[in-house]
């Protein structure tokens, strides 16, 4: 889980307080705007990610002890288009779709 120093609201003026923030919209729309951005390129292929069709979970900031933790649990289906960057090669290009179970702050790497 991430940490920070912690800011809260003006009621919460030494940030000991427990309080919650949510997240939820702002996440989602990150996560949409930077993975539709996504483009993974080899000597054979140019893969891109076009379309966030499903993206379900919660996203928050919690503040306690003046510390700053960041907690989101997300499942997500993004689509995908590939092309061969082949010169000469007569496969044009294939779409597909990845399914995301589960992805949350515990993953190493997301």
């Amino acid at each position: 889980m991430a940490q920070g120093s912690g800011v809260g609201s003006i009621w919460n003026k030494g940030n000991w307080h427990w309080e919650e923030k949510n997240y939820n919209e702002f996440a989602k729309q990150w996560l949409t705007e930077n993975w539709c951005t996504i483009v993974h390129k080899t000597t054979e292929a140019e893969i891109s990610i076009y379309e966030v069709k499903e993206l379900k979970g919660a996203a928050s900031v919690t503040i306690r002890k003046q510390k700053q933790l960041f907690m989101f649990e997300f499942e997500a289906e993004l689509y995908f288009r590939a092309r061969s960057t082949v010169p000469g090669d007569d496969r044009t290009s294939v779409q597909g779709k990845i399914k995301i179970h589960e992805f949350n702050q515990e993953d190493d790497e997301l």
